[in-house]
């Protein structure tokens, strides 16, 4: 049929011997559309359909998600390890501070310090991961649910053997602070805008800030859903630190389940819409 076609697009004056009647005609021309799509459809990535497929999950509350995820956290943490943070580095570089100037280099003073210098490692291993393929989110994410599955289950085999100062203990916030700066890098900017869902401190300022600019127009759609997404990770935030502290009551490090949960969650969604395509 191929040939057929062929002989008569070279020379349009065979057709009449080659066809008789009109709905030979027809027949042709449906066969040659038939052709047609068949080649088009080879063409055809074999993955196409991931991309096809409706994304349950849209990017916004995926970020309010991992601010939930995040907040429970930082307060399972804080309550099992004596009281340190893993994510509110404000607090931990004052009261590294306060230890300072009173002369006091102890174990308190070096678990803040272990705390900042792996956060800053999760940060810079993100961001050097993200900058040389966007699509490396899923691994980002990935790294910091084993983070956390061991520190849950090695918190939870030591937890009556874990000493303030001793090894174990600076490993456990060492992991709790690391995982929390994978997820600082992973993301840095949601729809058009700077997101933070590890700290808070900055979402309120901008809650602050986008709340005068649509009080001056209040036509301004960005601004208002600014408003919106900010205020949602603060009070998301608030509302995983509530939930990880009940659970944390009855449960200590398998209260991190809640986190975990919430990551494993998103990382499926991932595979339908990166987060790499829309923050």
């Amino acid at each position: 049929m191929g040939a057929l076609l062929l002989s008569v697009v070279e020379d349009p004056d065979r057709l009449g011997s080659v066809v008789s009647g009109s709905s030979a005609v027809c027949h042709l021309a449906l066969v040659a559309s038939a052709i047609e799509r068949k080649n088009s459809a080879r063409a055809v990535p074999r993955r196409r359909w991931v991309r096809c497929l409706p994304c349950p999950m849209p990017v916004r509350p995926r970020v309010v998600l991992l601010a939930v995820g995040a907040g429970a956290v930082d307060a399972i943490v804080f309550l099992s390890l004596f009281r340190i943070f893993t994510a509110h580095l404000s607090g931990d570089t004052t009261l590294l501070a306060i230890r300072l100037g009173r002369g006091d280099f102890g174990a308190d003073a070096l678990a803040r310090i272990v705390v900042l210098l792996a956060f800053v490692l999760g940060v810079v291993f993100g961001v050097a991961a993200l900058s040389t393929s966007p699509r490396r989110s899923r691994a980002l994410m990935v790294a910091e649910v084993a983070c956390l599955v061991v520190l849950m289950t090695a918190g939870a085999a030591t937890r009556h053997d874990v000493a303030f100062g001793d090894v174990l203990f600076f490993v456990l916030v060492g992991l709790a602070a690391l995982a929390m700066g994978l997820q600082s890098a992973l993301v840095r900017r949601a729809a058009g805008t700077s997101v933070h869902t590890t700290f808070v401190t900055g979402m309120i300022a901008a809650v602050g800030e986008d709340a005068v600019t649509w009080w001056r127009d209040r036509g301004d759609v960005a601004a208002r859903g600014r408003l919106a997404l900010h205020s949602s990770i603060w009070a998301a935030y608030l509302v995983g630190g509530i939930v990880g502290t009940a659970t944390q009551l009855e449960l200590a490090f398998w209260s991190l389940v809640i986190p975990v949960g919430i990551l494993l969650a998103i990382l499926s969604v991932d595979v339908l819409r990166p987060l790499a395509d829309t923050a």
